[in-house]
């Protein structure tokens, strides 16, 4: 019995060498074949940048690509030249490469990749592809899970407790890539935000800002959450 260690090639040749009972020496050899029965992502480009925006648990990538370009170049590298590879309508082994296009006021597209390896088992990948958006318009506001109508000016008003000492704000902007800061607590890109935050008890009204800034990166817009402690 011997452990043979395999090569970083597809195929290892392992020597078996023979002897005869004359004492003559045969060699023969036997060629083990690695079988890739799974493949993953080496490298996912858009439009010739790299994108590093990866969840794992979810096996998503999120790609912010420009509102100005019509037609985007999706190329997606596996860590192995033999899994098929299936974009949209693109096919490749080992790699593929797909345009994509989005259509009249869509601004969020979401492709799924499928991974095939050489026994037929496929993995399922989402790619989302981002416009660049300038959105800054928020979907929802939420104080202590009482939801606040926008008033001019980009106000929001609550009356707390007289005596409360911490304020839940949920924030959600219409815009999924948008990026919220909630006084000095920044959100997370592509989610909505809850945030605890600690108020003075001295303080009879309580101005909260929320500054949203657009995917672009270019528009910025803030949102004030007054608070008014009520009488008792």
């Amino acid at each position: 019995r011997s452990v043979v260690k395999l090569s970083e090639e597809r195929t290892t040749t392992v020597p078996i060498m023979v002897y005869s009972q004359s004492g003559v020496l045969n060699t023969e050899y036997l060629d083990i074949i690695t079988t890739f029965a799974v493949g993953n992502i080496d490298t996912l480009i858009v439009d010739d940048i790299e994108v590093t925006n990866y969840n794992e648990s979810t096996r998503t990538f999120v790609a912010m690509v420009e509102n100005s370009i019509n037609e985007h170049e999706v190329q997606v590298l596996a860590d192995n030249n033999y899994v098929t590879l299936e974009l949209a309508d693109s096919v490749g082994i080992g790699s593929v490469t797909s345009l994509v296009t989005f259509a009249p006021g869509e601004e969020v597209k979401t492709l799924t990749l499928y991974v095939t390896g050489e026994t037929d088992l496929t993995q399922t990948y989402t790619i989302v592809l981002a416009q660049k958006s300038s959105n800054v318009e928020l979907a929802q506001v939420k104080v202590n899970d009482v939801t606040l109508q926008e008033e001019p000016g980009h106000v929001f008003a609550k009356n707390i407790d007289k005596g409360a000492k911490k304020v839940k704000i949920e924030v959600i902007a219409e815009y999924p890539y948008a990026t919220i800061k909630v006084g000095d607590t920044e959100v997370k890109t592509g989610s909505s935000g809850t945030v605890w935050l600690d108020i003075e008890v001295n303080q009879d009204e309580i101005t909260i800002p929320v500054v949203v800034t657009s995917a672009d990166g270019i528009t910025l817009r803030t949102y004030n959450i007054i608070l008014t402690r009520k009488e008792i």
